[in-house]
């Protein structure tokens, strides 16, 4: 199983519509069985070599590329598993990692708190909520002239 765009659906209709598959999209032989990994593998690095790609590349960045595009867009990642035929969600989350450019879209949480007008400071306590001498240093959220 695999998700398919409208644009990749209506580039396949009349190379569907020529060679009419009956189980597999791309199938050799008479008895159509699914292209061999060789085969693949052989087509991508074509692929490659038309494109101008100098960078070395294998077949499995299509897959990784597909997994992050989708977890980055907000897919749940039981659906990714699902979709990759993974039985462990672990196998799953070796996709999870973060490019540099996302972290530059990252806010900080603390935008999102609705303080009261007057508020400009907040001291540090330590974790039974006493305080803390070693970190004692008022955080200004807000500039408001008092100290």
């Amino acid at each position: 199983m695999t998700l398919l765009s409208p644009v990749l659906l209506a580039e396949l209709r009349p190379w569907y519509r020529v060679h009419r598959p009956v189980r597999w999209i791309f199938s050799q032989g008479h008895d159509q069985e699914p292209i061999c990994k060789g085969t693949a593998r052989n087509i991508f690095y074509r692929s490659l070599r038309r494109a101008g790609l100098k960078k070395k590349l294998w077949i499995h960045a299509l897959r990784h590329s597909f997994a992050t595009l989708l977890l980055e867009g907000g897919v749940e990642i039981t659906v990714v598993q699902k979709l990759l035929g993974h039985a462990y969600l672990a196998t799953t989350a070796r996709y999870l990692h973060v490019r540099k450019e996302r972290l530059g879209q990252i806010h900080s949480p603390l935008g999102l708190l609705n303080l009261p007008a007057g508020f400009t400071k907040i001291r540090h306590y330590g974790i039974l909520g006493k305080w803390c001498p070693a970190i004692h240093r008022s955080v200004i959220l807000r500039t408001s002239g008092a100290r």
